[in-house]
Parts: structure tokens; C-alpha cells; sequence
């Protein structure tokens, strides 16, 4: 009766929230159609947002208000199997694979009318491998020449392989050539921030100073901050000095935690596309027929991650007996049920690509052996441990599921923590855990781009997993042009995390959304990346 009784309070906040923000809205207008004739885009991100800093942020519900605000030197096209201009007007890479020279646009402005120039990417490339910034992001970057020592603190941030020749061009040197680093100059992580704005607040590298404030923040993308109304919402508007159009005049990010509130605002007409929806609604509209379900398989994973760092799950034999303990096609049916492919592994199997031959093996009895030979026979002796999950009604749900199975299976008793959306990521990120929630969508569908989140040195491996051998795979995998020989390494890659499990592959992640018919160009592929030049609405 209590969660009841919070659920209509939450739904009936939403609702007087939103007919605020419409009330122009005319009479039996719903703020829906309201948003359609202003062109105002309506969109749940779920949780709260835990930063706009696109260099400290994440999560990819972040990503999508970053993106939106930032951007970087390059785009993903529409279905992300290519590359297009975005800051940068033309780029060239070396023919040993080392140097990448841009050329930005002649009519960059930033958002107060001052030029973008090409020493401002260069502080910024600085800023982000600052050791003091502590940026998680800071570890996808360390193929920048000298990234990593700047990152550690062994040499200065200007000796990182980023210079501004001119006023127009901005050259970044690698440590290695890379299949995927290219992936890095999409978004907003690895492009420019306004510096003067940020000193205005304090040092240009302390994660501590709040320089993204509503009308004041100075943004490069196609729209500006205009308002931020914690656990409300966030509402963005173009960008004037912007060198590009956009067909939307506004922008609304409602932060709606629970999917069935997103749903039935949904319905209500108070929202145009929805971060998710409710398990048990998904086949009810798929069965329906109803043009607003949107299921967009991508190279996303769910995934369980262990803290390697402590017992039990120092374990690899306690590890490899909670993972082939999940029942995955059981999981995906049951739980998810919108569509998702069981994950035997952590690499999507796609035509023409990459499979892998080392799977994961549907054998409860071997799951039972394997924590009898770690000391464990049939349970017995198990200590106490928690599955940490961020709150929500749909990793409830998954929680639940997996703790059910551990039991039936493994005759051990795991016990469920949640955690709001904030401390949930400091609490992984610090290792405060024993079993930890994860999900992840990779920045590029190449196989490697995934494979480097293991490394031990990844900030986004948050459970310690290190092992030297995968590590040399990993790099070498990055740098490997003969898709023939990656997918060797691959591999070997493969059968090192069979043996070792450091995560749990769970299935491969289809987003299962709302979205209203009349929106057009929401990204449909496989790393779900919006380009907001293209979004809006169909004409009457």
C-alpha cells in the first residue's frame, strides 16, 4: 500500500510538472501534442543526472543531454558504421596510423558568440587527463601519446600528445595505431570545454567546481542549458551561434525513475519517448501492434561484475560457478522480454563479424562442483555477500531473478542492496561492493572496443581484474588491421575470461522504449547515438 501509495504521489507530480511547464498548452491539448505544435521534445532520462561535466560524466542517460550540448570533432552517421564531420571540417590520419590532424570548421562560435579555436581542444585534452580531475573517463584516452604517464602523474599534462598548430588545426598523437581510438573524437569527452568558464569558477582540473549552471554554462553543440530543476527536469533550447539548424526549439529531459511512471505518462500524453518500459508491458504493445514501441538491438551488455579484490569472489572457481549458474534464455524469456539475446560470451555475434567459440556452459552441475572444489560443497560454509544494484522497478526485478537462481542452483543466499543513481557510481567505482549491477554500450561496435574495459588498466573495470597476458591482447587487438588475425586474438582474449570470469555476460541489450509516432530520426542502432541535427517531429 506504500509503494502504492508513493507511486501515485510520484505520477501525480509529473503530472502537475509537466502541465506547468505547458501551460499554454490550449484546452484539451495534451502537453504531448502541445510539444509537437511548439516543437518541444519531451524525453524521460530515468534517473536523476549525476553530472553534465562531459568529461566526469558516465552514464549514458548524461550522455544524451552532453551530447546535446557538446560536441566533439567528429559524428557517428545515422547508422553507425561510418564517420562524419562535426567540429572538424576534414581530418587525415598518417599513414603509420599515429597521427591524426583536424581541421575545424571556419565558423565555429561557442555559445556566447566567441570563437572555437584549436588550443581550446588542446586544454581540454589536458583537463581530462589531469590526475586531479579523476576522470573514469581519463583511461579510454590513454593511447594519447604520454596519456597514461600524464594520467598517473609521472609528466606533465603538457606533454601529452595534443597541439594546436594553428588556430584551425589540432594534432593528436597516438602511442600505438588503433582501430577504434577514431570512435574517441565522437562526443563531447575528448572535445573542447570553454576554459575562461570554468576558471571563473575555480581551477580548471578540481571535480569539484559546478561550472555547468543553467544560463550561464558556454556550450559548442547544437543547444544550451537554459534550465536544471533537480529530480525535475532539464530543459535545453538551440544554440544561436550554433554553425549547424536543428528542427526542435526545446528540449525537456524528465528525470522519472520507475518505468511504470514513464509509461503511463506516456499514455497520458505528457511524454514523447520514454527511457524504457515495464517488463510485463513490452509483448502488450508489441501484440497491440502499437507504432510507438521501439525494440533496437545493440551492442550493449548486461552484466554482472565481481569485486576480484575480495573474498569469496577472489575465486576465479567461485566466479565461474555463480556465472554458469544463470539461466540465460530463462533470464531474457522471464525477465527482460524484449527481445534480448542470452549472452555466452561478451562479444554480440553479428553476420560477417566476430563469434566467439568460447562460451559459457548451460551446466548447473558444474556450477555446483566448481564451489565444492573452492570449499563450498552444495553451500555449505558460504559467507554473506550482496548484489549491489542502482533503484529502479526493472533491476529490481533482474536482482531478484539472479538472486533466485543463485539460490536454486548454488544453495547460497545472496543478499540485495540498492542504491540511488549517485551513490550507486561512486560506490562501484570505489569498489565499495561484492556483486555489482553493470551495464555498458560500447562507444564503437569494433570487438576491441569492448575487450579494452577489461584491462587493469580501464577505470570502467571497477572490479579489479588484471591479468597480464589480456592486457597484451587487448592492446594488440587495437592495433590489428587483418580482421582475420583480431579475431585470433579475440580468441584468446575469450577463452582467458572463460577461465577467469570477471563479469557475468548476461544478454546482449535491446532497448525497449515508447516513442511517439510523429518524432523522427531517434536513433535506432547499435550503440544508440542520437544525431540532433536530424530529430524532430513529422509535418502535419
Amino acid at each position: 500500500m506504500l509503494r502504492s501509495a508513493r507511486r501515485l504521489r510520484a505520477a501525480f507530480l509529473l503530472t502537475s510538472l509537466v502541465l506547468v511547464l505547458f501551460s499554454g498548452c490550449r484546452p484539451g491539448q495534451s502537453p504531448a501534442e502541445a510539444g509537437i505544435t511548439n516543437k518541444t521534445l519531451l524525453v524521460s532520462i530515468g534517473a536523476e543526472a549525476a553530472t553534465l561535466d562531459p568529461q566526469l560524466n558516465t552514464g549514458s542517460s548524461e550522455r544524451k543531454i552532453i551530447d546535446s550540448l557538446w560536441q566533439g570533432l567528429l559524428q557517428w552517421n545515422h547508422d553507425a558504421t561510418g564517420f562524419l564531420p562535426a567540429q572538424a571540417a576534414s581530418w587525415e590520419l598518417s599513414d603509420d596510423g599515429l597521427t591524426y590532424t583536424f581541421h575545424l570548421r571556419p565558423d565555429l562560435k561557442w555559445s556566447n558568440g566567441e570563437p572555437v579555436t584549436a588550443d581550446q581542444f588542446v586544454a581540454s585534452a589536458r583537463r581530462l587527463m589531469s590526475p586531479r580531475l579523476g576522470s573514469e573517463m581519463a583511461s579510454e584516452h590513454y593511447n594519447l601519446k604520454n596519456g597514461k604517464a600524464v594520467n598517473t602523474g609521472q609528466l606533465p599534462v603538457e606533454a601529452l600528445g595534443v597541439s594546436a598548430p594553428d588556430a584551425r588545426t589540432v594534432v593528436y598523437q597516438l602511442e600505438h595505431r588503433s582501430v577504434i581510438f577514431t570512435g574517441n573524437f565522437v562526443g563531447a569527452t575528448l572535445g573542447p570545454v570553454y576554459v575562461p568558464g570554468i576558471l571563473a569558477k575555480g581551477a580548471i582540473d578540481n571535480p569539484l567546481v559546478n561550472w555547468v549552471i543553467p544560463g550561464e554554462v558556454v556550450t559548442n553543440g547544437p543547444f544550451v542549458l537554459t534550465e536544471w530543476k533537480a529530480n525535475q527536469h532539464i530543459t535545453l533550447q538551440p544554440n544561436p551561434h550554433y554553425y549547424g539548424t536543428t528542427r526542435l526549439k526545446e528540449v525537456r529531459f524528465l528525470s522519472q525513475e520507475s518505468l511504470d511512471t514513464q509509461d503511463r505518462a506516456y499514455r497520458a500524453g505528457q511524454l514523447h519517448v520514454t527511457y524504457g518500459i515495464p517488463s510485463h508491458k513490452i509483448q502488450l504493445y508489441a501484440k497491440a501492434g502499437d507504432p510507438a514501441l521501439q525494440l533496437v538491438p545493440t551492442a550493449g551488455l548486461h552484466f554482472t561484475e565481481f569485486n576480484s579484490r575480495k573474498p569469496p569472489f577472489d575465486n576465479p572457481l567461485v566466479r565461474r560457478a555463480f556465472s554458469i549458474a544463470i539461466d540465460r534464455q530463462k533470464f531474457v524469456d522471464a525477465v527482460l522480454r524484449g527481445g534480448e539475446t542470452p549472452a555466452y560470451g561478451v562479444i554480440l555475434p553479428r553476420p560477417g563479424g566476430y563469434v566467439s567459440e568460447a562460451v559459457i556452459p548451460k551446466n548447473v552441475a558444474l556450477a555446483r562442483q566448481l564451489l565444492a572444489e573452492a570449499g563450498y560443497p552444495n553451500g555449505a560454509g558460504f559467507p554473506r555477500v550482496e548484489y549491489l544494484y542502482n533503484t529502479s522497478d526493472k533491476n529490481k526485478e533482474i536482482a531478484e531473478a539472479l538472486q533466485q537462481m543463485w539460490r536454486s542452483v548454488l544453495n547460497v543466499n545472496v543478499e540485495l542492496l540498492n542504491q540511488e543513481w549517485k551513490v550507486y557510481l561512486d560506490s562501484m567505482y570505489q569498489g565499495n561492493y561484492q556483486i555489482g549491477r553493470r551495464g555498458l554500450t560500447p562507444s564503437s561496435p569494433e570487438p576491441a572496443d569492448f575487450y579494452r574495459y577489461l584491462r587493469s588498466d580501464s577505470s570502467i573495470n571497477s572490479g579489479g581484474f588484471k591479468n597480464a597476458r589480456y592486457d597484451a591482447l587487448s592492446i594488440a587487438a587495437e592495433q590489428e588491421l587483418d580482421p582475420v588475425k583480431a579475431a585470433a586474438l579475440f580468441r584468446e582474449m575469450d577463452a582467458i575470461l572463460l577461465e577467469e570470469m570477471p563479469i557475468i555476460p548476461l544478454a546482449f541489450r535491446t532497448i525497449a522504449r515508447l516513442v511517439h509516432p510523429r518524432v523522427e530520426n531517434w536513433p535506432t542502432n547499435v550503440i544508440d547515438r542520437e544525431d540532433w541535427h536530424t530529430v524532430g517531429f513529422t509535418p502535419d
